[in-house]
């Protein structure tokens, strides 16, 4: 694949578990940054599933970057101000390129 079809830049999150407040309440996991990388980023699929009361906006993505082995599929993906889930990961060529499938989903007021 040739660089400059990878014009966009993605940040990919992992998650840090969180510790104990001094009432040894636990604190919620965050998210922090691990790498941010050029990639191709083309979007498959756009639905809404109904999961009641409220009305879920479906989008899906495949995502290609070079390899990295510091990339898993427990992250999250950072794109233009969004988060994605990463629901599936499959390596090209040997160790040349990683291509993901991740997913966000909105959740509407209706």
């Amino acid at each position: 694949m040739r660089a400059g079809r990878r014009d966009r830049r993605i940040t990919f999150l992992k998650r840090v578990v969180g510790g104990k407040d001094e009432w040894g309440r636990h604190s919620p996991p965050t998210w922090e940054p691990v790498a941010t990388v050029s990639a191709e980023v083309k979007e498959v699929v756009s639905r809404e599933r109904t999961s009641s009361p409220q009305v879920m906006a479906v989008r899906a993505a495949n995502i290609s970057i070079r390899y990295r082995k510091d990339i898993h599929p427990s992250m999250r993906i950072l794109w233009d101000g969004q988060t994605w889930e990463i629901k599936g990961m499959a390596e090209l060529g040997r160790r040349r390129d990683l291509q993901i499938l991740a997913e966000m989903i909105e959740v509407k007021d209706e």
